[in-house]
């Protein structure tokens, strides 16, 4: 057998979302900002994302990270987040399986404490409609990065349960994906919401239930400001399991080999 190229990947979910992560067997990336390398993995090798994404060897509702060497001297690597669409900027059940697998393979250590609904199609159509139209709306920019823009999820939400911040909720995002999980990425934003409105204070304990009936907890530790604009630091907690180790083959003569969508946009 000839191969192209070999990438090793690692397969995880958390509370039910699954991540695909690539590890190894990609080429450098010489870029001395999280910026620079993300527009030269879009330029350069967006291969990575659609051969270990799309089909013949992922699906249309695979969410992946490629795992970089860390630029922060607090980290100990750094992050790509990428779906089937394209890159998204955070990703909190991407970040959860990435750690507990680099700790599980032996990358990391953990040290104490630890390392730290309806009919879905409506609610699909109607979360990707929200988003579009706040989009045209409005023009969005992260106050301390302008690179960072727009709104990439719509989180849909209902109470349950007898405690006082207890939701269910789903995400959805990309062409029409939807979380398994309760979503890292929404449940933070939805906790400074929740804040700014008076519902949620320093200490208390959310818990968003997803469609699958998994759990995330989210808790304000403290309060902070970015350029000017009221924030929260968040604690999202769950559970994240390793489901495959592999290598994914590129043979030079597969005509499939970067991936394909079946998607009707």
């Amino acid at each position: 057998m000839r191969t192209e190229r070999v990438l090793f990947v690692v397969d995880t979910h958390t509370e039910g979302e699954p991540t695909r992560i690539v590890i190894g067997g990609f080429p450098p990336i010489n870029c001395d900002s999280m910026r620079g390398r993300l527009e030269y993995i879009k330029e350069k090798l967006d291969w990575i994302r659609t051969c270990v994404l799309l089909e013949p060897r992922g699906h249309m509702d695979l969410f992946g990270a490629i795992v970089l060497p860390s630029i922060d001297k607090r980290a100990k690597f750094s992050l790509i987040f990428m779906n089937t669409r394209g890159y998204t900027y955070m990703c909190g059940h991407a970040t959860m399986g990435v750690a507990m697998a680099l700790a599980e393979l032996g990358y990391i250590q953990i040290e104490e404490p630890e390392t730290e609904m309806k009919c879905l199609r409506k609610l699909i159509e109607l979360g990707l409609r929200i988003r579009d139209e706040v989009n045209r709306a409005e023009e969005i920019s992260h106050p301390e990065n302008p690179y960072i823009k727009g709104v990439e999820l719509t989180m849909i939400y209902e109470k349950t349960g007898s405690e006082k911040l207890h939701y269910r909720v789903v995400t959805i995002f990309g062409d029409g994906q939807f979380d398994r999980s309760p979503c890292g990425t929404g449940t933070a934003a939805r906790m400074a919401c929740l804040y700014d409105r008076g519902e949620m204070n320093t200490g208390d304990l959310l818990l968003h239930e997803s469609i699958i009936r998994t759990r995330f907890e989210g808790r304000i530790l403290s309060l902070t400001r970015v350029r000017g604009c009221k924030a929260i630091n968040p604690e999202i907690s769950g559970n994240a399991h390793i489901t495959a180790i592999s290598q994914i083959v590129l043979e030079p003569e597969d005509v499939l080999k970067y991936g394909f969508s079946t998607r009707i946009v």
